[in-house]
């Protein structure tokens, strides 16, 4: 391999353990008084039908192009 090849996978895992010192640093954090968690749920609520609807339709579209 030549060192291009090495920037590369050595950028990928700097990467990947930068995100996950910054998964560590939130998960410490605190989830707040009550109402920011019942805000957090409701969005919660929200991006999740969003997502299931995306999906659905994604999935329409590749059946009808198959």
């Amino acid at each position: 391999m030549d060192t291009t090849m090495f920037f590369i996978l050595g950028s990928a895992v700097l990467a990947i353990i930068y995100g996950l010192i910054l998964i560590k640093m939130v998960l410490r954090w605190p989830a707040g008084n009550k109402q920011m968690q019942e805000i957090a749920r409701a969005i919660q609520e929200g991006a999740k039908a969003y997502l299931n609807r995306q999906y659905r339709t994604i999935a329409l579209v590749a059946v009808a192009l198959f």
